[in-house]
């Protein structure tokens, strides 16, 4: 879990946002607020994904009882 969170934890939105309009040619700040906001949202789904698969994990439980948003 530590590698996954150290991962996460390296990314930065403000920074890929950047990158990622850079290389698209798309460059506004309308469409860099939304790139930031999109890649925090993905870095904060992914946190608690990671804390969700660390309990299943602990429980052994992660095959019977999968999380909700896995079925949706």
């Amino acid at each position: 879990m530590e590698e996954i969170l150290s991962f996460v934890d390296e990314l930065n939105p403000e920074r890929l946002a950047g990158e990622l309009l850079e290389a698209s040619g798309l460059t506004s700040p309308t469409r860099y607020f939304q790139a930031v906001a999109d890649i925090d949202e993905i870095r904060n789904r992914a946190f608690l994904l990671a804390f969700d698969l660390a309990e299943a994990v602990e429980t052994d439980n992660f095959l019977f009882d999968p999380p909700e948003y896995f079925w949706n």
